[in-house]
């Protein structure tokens, strides 16, 4: 076997790994594909593993170090290439590696960053990318770090990290050899960027890589990195055969609207999350999911959704405020923006807003915790009212938007 490729995955990005395995099909008997998922998501990846029989599966601990340190155990390539779930990777790679990095004598390599947006700055990001790669020898586990097996087991492989992993382990690969810088382009999402803002997520991922060069501790940079969105919008399983186990159709799901309406892709620090029972996350429903949403998967998530349950696993997720919306109709950006403001800016036991009754109401709420909507579904008769009722009683504010706000 000449290459393993390497993926960790987290349920969140389910859709994406399904992109990835698909680009990954027609690889060759030579290059095998392992994909390390944590144990308790396991069920959330049930139909993608029937889906894609040839992928070799490893249920780890949680964390990408863990993951990708443990797939690594069992692979038999001479090559380890290491490949973020939100990257493809460019046409001819595997020949890069063979027939470029190899012949030459290299020991590790990476591609060249490109990412998917027309954005002027991504071509700025790209050409820094380019020239910290030259300069310092420093590519990160978005460009798809490829080494040799036996020298990534000579410089101790992935250190247990919850950040920074990749920086770790380029430093040590730096003492065995300089990477092979390929010209091939690896398409890596600028999702995070659009999110959060262009300047604002460069200038944040060159001071955690200061701070980590500075001392300081990965499990705090990472708590930094992965800091809760100032609020997550949730909207239901595309479709009700989806989540009665039937096999949808395409044309059946709604969440492609949510990306069409483009309210949610245009708020800064807001995240979408689509609830979908694991039994709906099929081949067919995933490849409808665009990459900027999230996927939540929830076994109580059905056609009657039991919102507080919704809500608490979206606190698991460190989320700081929370929007559902049905799908039926998307809330406009503006009135988001408003409830975004709400939530972030008062005391987050404090306010609950609720926007216009009818189809395209939503429901803010400054915590995700979800005792205020437990029991609670979309079809509860006077949703609405029995909300304000709990809140009054829990002492909590109610604000009532209006589609003029």
């Amino acid at each position: 076997m000449h290459i393993s490729v390497i993926v960790p995955a987290l349920a969140r990005d389910a859709h994406l790994l399904h992109r990835t395995l698909c680009a990954l099909r027609d690889v060759g008997r030579d290059v095998e594909i392992r994909v390390a998922t944590p144990h308790h998501e396991a069920p959330a990846f049930a139909r993608l593993r029937d889906h894609h029989g040839a992928v070799r599966w490893t249920d780890t601990s949680l964390g990408r170090a863990a993951q990708m340190e443990a797939a690594a155990a069992g692979a038999v390539g001479r090559w380890l290439l290491f490949l973020h779930v939100d990257s493809v990777l460019p046409e001819g790679w595997d020949r890069e590696i063979l027939d470029h990095a190899d012949a030459h004598g290299a020991t590790w390599g990476c591609f060249r960053l490109a990412l998917d947006s027309a954005d002027w700055r991504a071509r700025a990001i790209e050409a820094g990318v380019r020239l910290r790669v030259a300069a310092c020898a420093l590519p990160y586990g978005d460009q798809g770090i490829f080494v040799r097996r036996d020298v990534f087991r000579r410089v101790g492989g992935f250190a247990p990290l919850p950040l920074m992993e990749d920086v770790d382990l380029v430093r040590r690969l730096r003492r065995v050899g300089s990477p092979w810088r390929s010209r091939s382009p690896m398409v890596t999402s600028a999702r995070r960027w659009t999110r959060d803002g262009w300047v604002a997520r460069s200038c944040r991922n060159l001071s955690l890589l200061a701070r980590y060069s500075a001392g300081a501790d990965p499990a705090r940079l990472s708590a930094e990195y992965d800091r809760p969105a100032t609020m997550a919008v949730l909207v239901p399983a595309p479709s009700a055969r989806a989540v009665r186990g039937a096999e949808p159709h395409p044309s059946e799901g709604l969440v492609p609207d949510v990306a069409a309406a483009g309210t949610v892709r245009s708020l800064r620090d807001v995240e979408t999350a689509v609830a979908l029972a694991p039994r709906a996350m099929t081949p067919e429903v995933l490849a409808d999911l665009p990459p900027e949403v999230d996927v939540l998967p929830l076994d109580v998530w059905a056609e009657a959704a039991d919102l507080g349950a919704a809500a608490a696993a979206a606190d698991r997720r460190r989320v700081a405020g929370l929007v559902f919306a049905p799908t039926t109709c998307i809330p406009s950006a503006r009135l988001l923006r408003r409830a975004a403001r709400l939530i972030s800016g008062a005391d987050r036991h404090a306010v609950v807003a609720i926007g216009p009754a009818g189809d395209c109401r939503l429901i803010g709420l400054p915590s995700a915790d979800g005792r205020l909507l437990r029991g609670l579904t979309w079809h509860t008769r006077g949703l609405d009212g029995e909300i304000v009722r709990r809140a009054d009683r829990m002492g909590l504010e109610v604000v009532r938007l209006m589609a003029t706000d």
